[in-house]
């Protein structure tokens, strides 16, 4: 399993990203896994659990501990550590793993790039988002705002959010395979403001958002 990145994030946290190339026979040596792990994997095909399994070593080299801590869900699916104070993310695309760790609120997601982000943009692109978007790399875009948005929804952790009407990005332009920009989610009473933060990495994209502030209205 080699590491592709390592991202120290500031002013505190990790993100890593890995290529998985193990069995899922060599996972499950690796992990050593508690019993409510197994359970937890038991409906998943076998593709499902080597990215549940790889996502799990890939935190546990990220918290430099020499017991690994489990990796269980909360009431709502989202992903947590037992007796951490850190918060983490996990994403798949393909053979790569991305997770993130950190004491914040924080999302991360990776894709590949391809076509049909173009076909499904609809769902997830506001009209102002459309207006900021070149007709140049456009493709890459659209990729960085679908991130962008399911990152926010996973620090979100809850169901049932309209990625078009719920979520908004700001304009964004790459500088040198990065870029920087904000993000908001509005839910009901609820405004999260994220500072979020894309990089090319060959034929993918990764995106990771962390929650600066939260508005909680009457």
């Amino acid at each position: 399993m080699p590491l592709i990145d390592h991202i120290a994030l500031k002013p505190e946290g990790e993100i890593g990203i890995w290529h998985i190339t193990e069995d899922k026979s060599e996972l499950e040596t690796l992990l050593s896994m508690e019993e409510v792990e197994l359970e937890n994997m038991q409906r998943m095909t076998e593709r499902r659990q080597k990215e549940w399994m790889a996502a799990r070593w890939l935190i546990h080299q990220l918290s430099g501990r020499t017991k690994r801590a489990k990796c269980l869900k909360d009431e709502f699916g989202k992903p947590y550590l037992e007796d951490s104070k850190f918060n983490i993310s996990i994403s798949h695309s393909l053979d790569m793993t991305a997770c993130v760790a950190s004491p914040y609120n924080v999302g991360i997601d990776i894709q590949e790039i391809v076509g049909k982000m173009q076909r499904i943009a609809k769902k997830f692109i506001s009209d102002e988002e459309w207006s900021h978007i070149p007709d140049e790399d456009s493709l890459e875009y659209l990729h960085v705002i679908w991130g962008a948005k399911e990152a926010m929804y996973k620090a979100w952790g809850r169901k049932k959010i309209d990625f078009r009407k719920e979520m908004q990005t700001e304009e964004f332009r790459w500088v040198n395979d990065v870029t920087q920009f904000k993000g908001v989610l509005r839910k009901g009473n609820i405004e999260m403001v994220f500072d979020v933060i894309a990089r090319k990495l060959d034929t993918f994209i990764l995106v990771y958002a962390k929650e600066k502030l939260r508005n909680v209205y009457p």
